[in-house]
This record gives C-alpha cells, sequence and structure tokens, in this order.
C-alpha cells in the first residue's frame, strides 16, 4: 500500500464482526484511522462520494440489510417503490446503524481522491484492496 494513501475503518465497536475486522488490520500491520459509525456518523454527501468510487451497482451494498433499523424502517420496500439513493444516504446519515459495517476507505492523500471502497468484511476484498 502506498504511503500516500489513507485508510479509514469505519465500525462499530459492539459488532463482532467489526472487532474481527479490527484485529485483522492489526495483524496485517495496516495502520487505519477508527472512526465510529454512530458518534461520527458518515455524512450523505461522504455516502455518495463513497458509492461513486466503489463500483458497486446499487447503493444497497451500503446498507445494513441484516439490521433492526433496516428492517423497521422498510428500507427495502422504500428503495422497491423508487427511493433515490440521495434519499437513502441521507437516512444513512440520521442513522448510522443503517450503514453496512465494518467500511474500509481507501483515499489518496495529495488529490483527496477515494482508491478503494470494501463494505462489510471479506478478507480477500480487503486484502486486493489493500495490496496484500
Amino acid at each position: 500500500m502506498s504511503t500516500s494513501c489513507s485508510i479509514e475503518f469505519i465500525w462499530y465497536a459492539r459488532c463482532s464482526t467489526c472487532r474481527k475486522a479490527k484485529a485483522w488490520l492489526e495483524n496485517h500491520g495496516v495502520r487505519v484511522q477508527v472512526r465510529d459509525i454512530i458518534s461520527q456518523t458518515p455524512t450523505a454527501r461522504e455516502l455518495a462520494a463513497w458509492y461513486e468510487a466503489s463500483g458497486y451497482s446499487s447503493a444497497r451494498r451500503l446498507c445494513n440489510t441484516s439490521g433492526v433499523s433496516y428492517r423497521e424502517d422498510h428500507i427495502k420496500d422504500l428503495l422497491d417503490k423508487g427511493m433515490t439513493n440521495d434519499e437513502l444516504f441521507l437516512r444513512m446519515e440520521q442513522n448510522g446503524k443503517l450503514i453496512k459495517r465494518p467500511l474500509l476507505i481507501g483515499t489518496n492523500t495529495q488529490t483527496g481522491k477515494v482508491n478503494f471502497v470494501c463494505a462489510g468484511f471479506k478478507e480477500d476484498e480487503w486484502m486486493r484492496a489493500l495490496g496484500l
């Protein structure tokens, strides 16, 4: 990984998958900036930029579809009925638990361009993104 890349690790400390991902990063010697998804919830603007840079075919990939908030707020139904990405990102900004976690965001420190976005912990995806 190039030294001109900053890596942000966005997590929820009570999430076992997030804790596993954090330990994985530490075991691989990956230095990250840690950000709590609840107390420092990503903004709608950040989410939109990350989605654009991610290459994901749907903004739903950034949703915590297994979470209580997703079900209680009927997000799937709203999306199926035409909720826009901007509306989704605003809801996610208002409730960080709607966001898929952990998130790993790599940004070029010189240009500010997002190099990669990994939503959820998938070792093979993270290894490719980090060049390990």
